[in-house]
């Protein structure tokens, strides 16, 4: 009941016009309700309550009836009192839609004889149209920021889901091991889809608003805790001072200031075995929640991949400053750049609790120590296992340039292939183009898992290989063409096989970490190997895992729509891997 007139509502308690109980009764429900929470302080930041509402006069003088005893609408009343000082209306341009509206309402009003009832509505829609109508402001002030800060709110997430899981959870017992199911349900804000899947070890379940936050069951959350673990867990060092760090032969930093009461807690350097990159991470603090640490990292933090935020430059180097909500709460980071040519080329000071300007203080105040070990001159093993020996002849005008500050060049090594870097990371690329695979097999990295027919029919338009500095494993990309017909082929590192329970629910994980698919099939192939099959509108996809060497591999294959005709082409595809 509360829901459907919260905005009545709202203004009648403002003007205290609610009886005792009744608003007794309004306060509790906005307790409990956080969409009608915010409706009301929305409504009570905008509006000027009085103690006689005025009735809206629309009609010129001698126009008709005044209707003067009738009820004033919700919409009257609400433009009534909004304090219109806080709208620009002073410049509103009259768009062709709106003079033609105006035209046709006024020789209607002319040429033809209708009620009174109806001409206040003929002159209302106008003056909604023309003027500012309540879904204009609602929804520019609510819908669009409110709505969306809502469906990223944790515990309205689960509030929606609570209303489904029964249902969804009551699927479970009827899929097999690695299938799945998709649920949608209609809310007021948008589109709720919950998917559900069996694993080996357990149930996977992720719900959430479509293009917006997901969450996920008990199960998920032991397997992401237990990749942190292995994470944690694996090939750290740890250090009592930052003095001892650098001693060790690793770059370390100083802080010349921190804020008060904080003081050196963790000191450690790491290889983190699920992407074989190494870190070095250094934490001050006053308790659990009080904290700010730093970061060094091999990989460069991108503006288009960290969201909206503002480049800047700190003692004469580059950094980049941005914000983003993590585990619920406003993470701050500062990310500094070292150079392309370093093993760690980006320092990353980040804290849920510090503000912007702490963290810039913090750094223009650090003093790096041992800097000299961070250069490529004391670390060989930059383009550590690159096969291709014509590349390697380039390494070093590779290198030369990163030197001269040059972070964006192309090395063409043959009319067939090209070793390149571009400005917006650190990964080196080896592009072939046109080739016989046949011809650079050995050259790359992971057997590649595709029908011989494929490999003889279709022409290899391109393979890629991307590598990082001082990092052994590559991801590689292949893409195969005959006239329309497509299969693109993308291979990575997922990590070690002990962080994850085993192959299935580690393909099962990675396959829902996305709602926006419009289908999730499990396929086996005849090796008894999992796939999952996934479509949305025109992009067709699968997914397996693979293990070598206790370590575990993702294939992504995009597929072209003659492979994927009916569920029988796709299970042909699959037999043929």
């Amino acid at each position: 009941m509360f829901c459907k007139t919260i905005e009545e509502l709202s203004m009648g308690y403002i003007d205290n016009e609610l009886g005792q109980n009744d608003a007794k009764r309004f306060l509790k429900h906005l307790c409990k309700c956080k969409t009608c929470r915010m409706k009301y302080n929305l409504i009570k930041s905008n509006y000027t309550p009085e103690k006689d509402v005025e009735n809206l006069n629309l009609y010129r003088s001698g126009g008709g009836s005044s209707f003067s005893g009738e009820e004033v609408s919700l919409t009257e009343k609400v433009m009534g009192k909004i304090d219109k000082s806080m709208y620009d209306t002073g410049r509103r341009r009259f768009h062709r839609k709106r003079v033609t509206i105006a035209i046709v309402c006024i020789l209607l009003l002319l040429t033809a004889s209708i009620n009174a009832e109806s001409l206040y509505k003929s002159y209302q829609e106008l003056a909604d149209i023309m003027f500012i109508s309540k879904e204009r402001l609602m929804g520019n002030l609510f819908k669009n920021a409110q709505i969306n800060r809502l469906l990223e709110d944790e515990e309205y997430i689960n509030q929606v889901y609570s209303k489904y899981s029964d249902g969804v959870e009551k699927e479970v017992d009827s899929l097999k091991i690695g299938a799945a199911k998709v649920f949608e349900f209609e809310e007021e804000n948008g589109i709720f889809r919950a998917i559900v899947a069996k694993g080996e070890g357990g149930v996977f379940i992720s719900y959430g608003f479509l293009d917006h936050k997901l969450l996920y069951n008990d199960y998920v959350k032991e397997l992401n805790q237990k990749n942190l673990e292995n994470i944690l867990q694996q090939d750290t060092e740890h250090f009592n001072t930052v003095f001892d760090l650098a001693n060790s032969g690793e770059i370390a930093v100083d802080p010349g200031y921190v804020p008060y009461n904080y003081e050196l807690v963790e000191c450690f350097r790491s290889l983190n075995p699920n992407s074989l990159e190494g870190s070095i991470g250094i934490r001050y603090a006053v308790d659990e929640e009080n904290w700010v640490n730093f970061m060094f990292i091999t990989g460069r933090m991108v503006e288009s991949s960290e969201g909206p935020g503002e480049l800047i430059e700190i003692s004469g180097r580059q950094a980049f400053y941005n914000e983003q909500m993590v585990n619920g709460r406003n993470m701050k980071q500062l990310s500094v750049y070292l150079g392309d040519g370093t093993r760690y080329s980006t320092l990353v000071v980040y804290s849920a609790v510090l503000d912007k300007q702490e963290l810039l203080k913090i750094v223009e105040n650090i003093e790096l120590l041992n800097e000299n070990a961070n250069s490529m001159d004391n670390n060989p093993d930059y383009f550590v296992n690159i096969k291709d020996k014509r590349v390697l002849e380039y390494t070093d005008q590779y290198i030369s340039n990163i030197k001269r500050g040059n972070n964006d060049f192309t090395f063409k090594i043959d009319e067939h292939t090209e070793f390149y870097k571009r400005i917006h990371n650190n990964t080196y690329y080896i592009h072939y183009r046109n080739v016989n695979y046949n011809d650079i097999k050995e050259l790359l990295y992971y057997p590649l898992n595709l029908d011989e027919k494929i490999l003889e029919e279709y022409d290899l338009a391109s393979a890629q290989v991307f590598g990082k500095p001082y990092i052994s494993q590559k991801d590689e990309a292949y893409n195969f063409k005959k006239g329309d017909s497509s299969v693109f082929l993308k291979t990575d590192i997922m990590g070690l096989v002990k962080s994850y329970t085993n192959k299935t629910d580690a393909l099962i994980k990675d396959a829902f970490g996305s709602l926006n698919f419009d289908e999730y099939q499990p396929y086996y192939g005849k090796s008894g190997q999992l796939y999952y099959f996934f479509s949305q509108a025109k992009h067709n996809e699968i997914r397996t895992v693979y293990e070598i060497d206790g370590y575990l591999y993702r294939s992504i294959y995009i597929l072209s729509s003659d492979f994927v005709k009916n569920p029988e082409t796709i299970q042909s595809f699959v037999d043929s891997l």
